[in-house]
């Protein structure tokens, strides 16, 4: 079976925008019932998504680098 990438788009949307663990996942129960494809790839989704946030807030530079001190 091939996943509904519009489908699976508006639910990672939605399940960005929930506020707790509990909610997130009562909504992805709902909007994707049985059709656990779409589940996971929903989830792999939302696995990259809070990855990436961490790794903007994290910065490009570590505290010890400074323009005249390269980490290399």
């Amino acid at each position: 079976m091939s996943i509904d990438l519009v489908q699976a788009k508006a639910i990672f949307l939605q399940a960005v925008a929930q506020t707790s663990v509990t909610a997130r996942q009562a909504l992805l129960t709902n909007a994707c019932g049985d059709d656990a494809e779409l589940r996971r790839h929903v989830e792999v989704l939302l696995a990259a998504h809070e990855q990436a946030g961490s790794f903007l807030e994290q910065g490009a530079l570590s505290r010890e680098a400074t323009h005249d001190q390269p980490l290399l």
